[in-house]
């Protein structure tokens, strides 16, 4: 099966769109210039810095807060927050809105925890980050984080891509995620490179394909190789239509030691992975010759009840931790977190700052939710009957005399703990209870949205 060569992320031509397309003239787009890189719509030129929520770049470093600042063809990102909502045009003449964006070769220092964001296009594409014509690189190094997104666009949205090459490299944390693409053969791809992709020295990359008629990845290429040396790569996809699939081609893995897990589209638990054809794959999880990408939360040990569920929630970016070796699983979830898993199991893009607000109004609009209380814990009988109005409230019959407290569940609830318990998505609390208005924990929420992804197919 072979991937269309993208002409940076889509062509211009498609035939039909869900969402019209509005094309915005190319002179009223920004476009950088060589010594310059967009930062949230601000052009800066080098020894500038930008603070965040600032509209106006300065050459003195902010006293408090996260900050931009550009210096060389060097971009230092410090827990900095940039949204691009601003036409940008790129390669090949092609606008988006874009968070991050330079023309030329950009080198990418992070420190502490980044955000980029493309905004909600009605261009052509939607980036978080995006650096370089053919001849071009972007270069990501340091030792912070940083999430980057497309939003949603008529045609393509990517997370981190190059004109270039694209490298990532050192002990960085990335996570690039494609958003919803609404086009007829609109394209959502996590990383994308227009020639090669380097991922070495203990980086920890996830890329996620967003949902899209078209194509979708987690990683693509349209150079000759995707090269992973000493490092961990996540790779999914969201998408359940068009050309999916976790990587866009075979990697190049350095060195002997690899450990791969995969899953397949039913969404079942990882398993062993052996062969060399990784394509077929909407989920795969690959580290290379030892590089630190176990499990990483330390208040889960071996034996502990629920490490497989939380393993799964974590690589498949539906759960983060609570530090980066801590997950507390005992801890509880509230309404606002429910949401932002569910949303991100959907395929919606809920990361960054405002993800709550984000996920709270996504559950409001799809009518899972009234969007009250975000901050109240769950319970499992409000769990299980936000996963149920999810799937669309089906009616089932099933015998619940066995269990003695079901008079107790609350009388919206019970229709939804009939289908969860039928469905062996929830179990009870004893062979007798369901204990319905008990808060339910993190490890518990992750065990349950593991069993419904099996359900959902996802």
């Amino acid at each position: 099966m072979k991937r269309k060569l993208l002409s940076i992320l889509m062509a211009l031509t498609m035939s039909v769109a869900v969402l019209p397309a509005v094309a915005i003239p190319a002179e009223a787009a920004l476009t950088p210039a060589k010594d310059t890189v967009i930062v949230g719509g601000i052009t800066l030129t080098s020894g500038l810095y930008l603070a965040n929520g600032s509209s106006a770049p300065s050459y003195s470093k902010p006293a408090s807060g996260g900050y931009a600042y550009f210096k060389n063809h060097v971009l230092t990102l410090h827990d900095a927050v940039v949204v691009g909502n601003e036409a940008i045009q790129y390669c090949d003449n092609e606008t988006g809105e874009i968070a991050i964006c330079s023309s030329y070769s950009l080198t990418i220092i992070l420190e502490g925890n980044n955000f980029a964001e493309g905004g909600d296009s009605v261009n052509v594409a939607s980036i978080g980050v995006w650096a370089g014509d053919y001849d071009e690189s972007l270069t990501i190094q340091g030792n912070g984080s940083l999430t980057a997104t497309g939003g949603l666009a008529t045609e393509g949205s990517t997370g981190i891509g190059s004109g270039g090459d694209l490298i990532i490299t050192g002990n960085v944390t990335v996570t690039a995620i494609g958003g919803t693409v609404t086009g007829e053969e609109g394209q959502s791809w996590g990383l994308f490179a227009q020639t090669d992709m380097t991922i070495s020295a203990n980086a920890k990359v996830t890329a996620v394909g967003g949902k899209a008629n078209g194509m979708s990845g987690g990683v693509a290429s349209d150079g000759s190789n995707i090269i992973i040396d000493n490092s961990t790569l996540i790779a999914r996809t969201l998408s359940s239509t068009g050309d999916a699939s976790a990587l866009e081609r075979d990697p190049d893995l350095i060195n002997a030691s690899i450990a791969v897990a995969s899953r397949n589209s039913s969404g079942s638990s990882p398993v062993a992975y052996t062969e060399d054809d990784f394509y077929d794959y909407k989920y795969i999880k690959i580290t290379v010759n030892g590089a630190d990408g176990g499990f990483p939360f330390i208040d889960v040990p071996t034996g502990y009840w629920a490490r497989n569920a939380i393993g799964w929630a974590y690589d498949g970016g539906l759960f983060s931790g609570t530090s980066s070796t801590t997950f507390s699983p005992d801890a509880k979830c509230t309404r606002a977190m429910l949401w932002t898993v569910l949303g991100r199991l959907d395929g919606q893009t809920l990361v960054g700052p405002a993800v709550f607000d984000k996920a709270r109004q996504w559950a409001i609009t799809n009518s899972i939710s009234d969007g009250s209380d975000p901050n109240g814990n769950v319970t499992r009988e409000q769990l299980t009957t936000v996963l149920w109005r999810y799937t669309g409230a089906p009616q089932i019959q099933n015998d619940m005399s066995g269990y003695t407290d079901f008079s107790s569940v609350s009388y919206y609830a019970r229709e939804a703990m009939r289908w969860a318990v039928a469905k062996g998505i929830v179990s009870g609390t004893s062979n007798t209870t369901l204990s319905p208005q008990d808060t339910a924990t993190r490890a518990q929420i992750a065990t349950i949205f593991m069993r419904f992804s099996v359900l959902m197919g996802k």
